[in-house]
């Protein structure tokens, strides 16, 4: 019945001046997307997320085409039903699907069928067990994401062919984007802006909030907010492709706010004395806040604008990249660095060989006698910011044990032990971690795969099968809907940008 439907719409829309409209709509949405490296998978998908968008919503003024009698069906969907030619039930079904399509970014922690799946939108928290097309579903691994529509058909909630998977990395990014646009939306028609910054120009990859975690925390979905953001969604959708086929045809450069390219180093340094006393004198230096181990916090400039550079991802400026000031609540400062000064030692985290050797100048001039005695460094790649891949010379249990000892940068260069022993937001973000691993070590070989057992790992940290058990909910873990009026993806920092 899913196919007859679809069949008789393409029907209707060729014998009517509607397909006309359709097609001048996604000529305008094609306009400047950068398509040029695209494949035909991409090239395609996207036409059809774009015809069954153009099918289910109203067009706007600059097409020209819609409808303007007053009572006149203003979308293909409903000058379908009320076409006096189209069968009754099919006029049902239309009218079904037109009341209750919902666009979203959807979960699937598992895609194995059975015969649906429960999938939650990580938008609006929406929650729904889904019937998946075999074809789409199978093969999808654990924790992926369906950027699409859901609709209830013959009584059973089932998702259009059309969509793309996502990564929970690209689920974050893209969900935290949507989330964005929907409340500027909401706040330019209410007239209630206040501080609430404008939707981003660019999908934030590698650097959104755990939104894969976010509806495990205990927050509660608001069933009207969902229904708002829905066609917002959709009139995002070929945007937040773009930005997906743009991010994996593009090789991703990462820079720290100097520009410099990404390369996370721990030291050890051998200086003459304890230099804490010598550091805290300085204005650029203070005191970590809320860290047990005595380590500083090596300071920069203030944080002022969000990047709107397309590619090349600068992390910082935005809410996700920056530690406070403890000396003032209302600033942001760039962190260049951390410091664990010892009596004879200190031990150094910084993102750039740049700044390591700035770093060794300042306690020179400190008459510290600064040298390197110890040294290790990584460069990070997009999808595994926190450590190197598995097949570098190590067995993946021999890559799993290390990982688990290793400081790791979104931790902020914690442990994954320690993030599991520590507060509510290292947990979060060490959930997220494990999902994104979930997810690639699922994945085939030929597309980047390797075996992690990640049920070892969160036997290790203590965490249940999926991690559930440790995402309880507290004031400093809310992500979304109810804390966004407070600008709520200011909780989880990256720690040096």
């Amino acid at each position: 019945m899913v196919d007859a439907l679809n069949h008789a719409i393409d029907e209707f829309t060729e014998r009517t001046p509607w397909g006309a409209t359709i097609r001048k709509w996604m000529d305008k949405e094609r306009e400047g997307q950068k398509s040029e490296r695209w494949g035909t998978f991409e090239r395609d998908t996207t036409d059809a997320l774009l015809a069954e968008i153009g099918v289910l919503f109203p067009f706007t003024a600059e097409t020209g085409d819609a409808e303007d009698d007053d009572g006149a069906p203003d979308t293909p969907l409903l000058a379908f039903a009320a076409d006096p030619d189209t069968p009754a039930e099919l006029a049902a079904r239309a009218t079904e699907l037109d009341k209750h399509v919902r666009y979203g970014v959807w979960q699937v922690a598992d895609p194995s069928p059975s015969p649906g799946a429960w999938c939650t939108d990580l938008v609006s928290g929406m929650r729904r067990y889904a019937q998946f097309p075999a074809e789409v579903i199978i093969g999808a691994p654990p924790w992926s994401v369906w950027l699409g529509a859901l609709a209830p058909t013959e009584g059973i909630w089932r998702t259009t062919r059309h969509g793309i998977w996502l990564s929970p990395m690209e689920g974050d990014a893209v969900a935290e984007y949507a989330e964005d646009a929907v409340w500027h939306m909401l706040h330019t028609i209410t007239g209630e802006r206040g501080d609430y910054p404008p939707a981003p120009e660019q999908v934030r990859f590698g650097r959104a909030d755990p939104y894969c975690v976010r509806w495990e925390t205990g927050e509660e979905p608001e069933p009207e907010f969902g229904d708002f953001a829905s066609p917002v969604i959709a009139r995002l959708t070929r945007r937040l492709a773009a930005w997906v086929w743009l991010k994996r045809a593009e090789p991703v450069l990462l820079q720290n706010t100097d520009d410099e390219p990404m390369v996370l180093i721990d030291a050890v340094v051998t200086v003459d004395g304890d230099v804490t006393e010598r550091l805290f004198a300085r204005s650029d230096f203070g005191e970590e806040e809320d860290d047990e181990d005595g380590r500083l916090v090596w300071w920069g400039g203030q944080v002022d604008g969000r990047c709107d550079e397309p590619v090349v991802l600068h992390f910082h400026e935005d809410g996700s990249a920056h530690v406070s000031d403890p000396g003032d609540a209302e600033e942001e400062r760039i962190v260049l660095g951390r410091l664990t000064p010892e009596p004879g030692r200190v031990r150094v985290q910084v993102n750039s060989q740049r700044r390591l050797k700035r770093l060794l100048r300042i306690l020179k001039e400190i008459g510290a006698a600064p040298r390197v005695a110890e040294e290790s460094r990584s460069e990070p790649s997009l999808n595994f910011s926190w450590g190197p891949v598995p097949g570098h010379g190590l067995t993946a249990r021999q890559w799993a044990e290390n990982w688990l000892g290793q400081a790791v940068a979104v931790l902020q260069f914690h442990t994954p032990r320690h993030a599991a022993e520590g507060g509510q937001t290292d947990r979060l973000r060490l959930e997220g971690l494990l999902r994104q691993l979930e997810y690639q070590s699922a994945l085939p070989a030929e597309l980047g795969g390797r075996p992690i057992d990640t049920a070892w790992l969160r036997a290790e940290l203590g965490l249940e099968s999926n991690g559930s058990s440790r995402l309880d909910r507290s004031p400093d873990t809310e992500i979304g809907t109810a804390a966004r009026a407070d600008h709520a993806h200011q909780q989880f920092h990256l720690p040096l940008v």
